[in-house]
């Protein structure tokens, strides 16, 4: 994967893949980055060799993550501005229309982008998320991903003395993750101070943000017209939402399927089944050949 970068140099990415070829904007997780999708191509390379030749995928450190810029202070990371952040980068690409391919926050992203930009999005390839967080989350779930009422954001700095503290600290995060998976994530999570090592995302990251209601989501995803694909890790999390019945169900040409795994399944060992599922969804409509 080479580097390149969006904007001003203000959004990092990663590209793969043939300049011309059947465009893809992957976007990452919460508090990962633009790696998250390394494993995954790899596999494709291996279980599909003329992939590359077919497809040009740019992965995106979304602002705050990986090695893109921060957000100044009068701004913060609310999932709508994101939206425009990968609008912003398939203009300067002068991608008309492309394929979204997307891992939790990302995917979550990805299913606003298409709301407002229908004629765009060719198809949703979605990991482990079918849409935002909503007000419809309950306290006791959404307590692990903002600060309690009236608290101060907490933006203190962890170092770390060496990679291997990173590592572990990674491993050991609110989704747990293999060895391989968090050396993937820490090559471009990580930043060298004269402290440590540190992680390179904005802390504010972590502050709580407004969040759709549930019938909003809810608007968005019956709205969708293009092709949805959602893949789930039978260890993963997203199945266990309240709201997921009720957001499958208005989605009539939603296909979904499920293979081994946790919550980052396309980040792990087995990824060859992911990237079965990746290049058949593609290729579902003919957009790609044999």
């Amino acid at each position: 994967m080479k580097e390149v970068s969006f904007l001003g140099q203000r959004i990092a990415a990663l590209e793969w893949g043939t300049p011309g070829a059947e465009p893809v904007l992957a976007v990452h997780g919460w508090l990962d980055n633009a790696a998250s999708f390394s494993q995954l191509l790899d596999a494709l390379d291996g279980v599909y060799p003329q992939a590359r030749q077919q497809i040009h995928l740019i992965a995106v450190d979304l602002p705050g993550h990986g090695r893109s810029a921060w957000r100044d202070e009068s701004q913060h990371y609310p999932v709508g501005q994101y939206v425009n952040d990968v609008l912003a980068v398939a203009d300067e690409l002068q991608w008309r229309s492309f394929t979204l391919l997307g891992h939790s926050l990302g995917a979550a992203i990805s299913t606003l982008v298409a709301g407002v930009a229908s004629d765009r999005i060719r198809k949703l390839l979605l990991i482990e998320s079918l849409g935002p967080l909503s007000t419809a989350w309950s306290p006791s779930v959404l307590k692990v991903l903002r600060k309690p009422e009236g608290a101060e954001p907490k933006r203190s700095v962890r170092y770390f003395k060496d990679y291997e503290q990173a590592a572990l600290a990674r491993m050991n995060g609110l989704w747990p993750l293999s060895r391989q998976a968090a050396d993937r994530l820490i090559e471009r999570g990580v930043s060298v101070s004269d402290k440590g090592l540190k992680w390179s995302h904005d802390p504010r990251l972590r502050e709580s943000t407004k969040r759709m209601t549930e019938e909003e989501v809810i608007s968005v995803l019956a709205g969708l017209s293009m092709p949805v694909h959602l893949l789930l890790g039978d260890q993963g999390n997203i199945k266990l939402w309240p709201v997921m019945a009720q957001r499958r169900a208005v989605i009539s040409h939603l296909q979904v399927a499920q293979l081994p795994g946790g919550h980052h399944l396309h980040l792990e060992d087995d990824t060859g089944k992911v990237a079965d599922w990746f290049w058949q969804g593609l290729r579902e409509g003919k957009l790609l050949v044999d």
